[in-house]
């Protein structure tokens, strides 16, 4: 996709707090490392928004009500992206 296409899609989904979301996206980017930065698509609009949810409460707070579902969603796009390899975290 193209940044057009990759924002369009955000704002899509995101609506009104797609400036928010996009800076969680950012922070949870830059806390990660170099070898797993290599391996972020930030053209590929669910990789955009895994970053997101890592930085949101539902993610970061086993006692919210999304906390199942929100980490469920995180680990799959994990998975893809990193499968086992624990020396990219």
């Amino acid at each position: 996709m193209s940044t057009a296409e990759t924002e369009k899609e955000l704002r899509r989904i995101w609506g009104a707090s797609y400036d928010q979301k996009l800076d969680m996206a950012r922070g949870a980017y830059d806390a990660m490392s170099e070898d797993a930065k290599d391996r972020i698509d930030g053209y590929n609009p669910a990789q955009v928004q895994m970053l997101a949810a890592m930085k949101s409460e539902a993610y970061t707070n086993p006692k919210h009500p999304d906390h199942a579902a929100v980490s469920q969603q995180v680990g799959k796009q994990f998975d893809v992206l990193f499968g086992s390899d624990p020396a990219v975290l």
